[in-house]
């Protein structure tokens, strides 16, 4: 008979170290970021809004998004809870 073996209902976050020089933010560039969460379409939006650096990006609101052109809520959404990650 095969025993069965109760997996942890617990999930386990792991902090990859920071490339870029501040805690929590993985990723080197905007465009490198965009990419990982498959929102690269909005590279444009992103350096015409003057957002270059991964600390840039910290603070945006759904009202920016919306500003920048980024108008699809999934998209949003995708984006923001990114964001929060890097601040968790």
């Amino acid at each position: 008979m095969t025993e069965v073996v109760p997996i942890p209902s617990h999930r386990v976050t792991l902090r990859l170290p920071s490339l870029s020089g501040s805690d929590g933010i993985p990723y080197r560039s905007v465009p490198e970021w965009l990419e990982s969460i498959r929102m690269k379409r909005y590279i444009l939006n992103f350096r015409s809004a003057g957002l270059d650096t991964m600390e840039c990006v910290l603070d945006l609101t759904a009202e920016d998004l919306v500003q920048m052109g980024i108008t699809l809520p999934g998209h949003q959404k995708r984006i923001l809870c990114s964001i929060q990650g890097f601040k968790d």
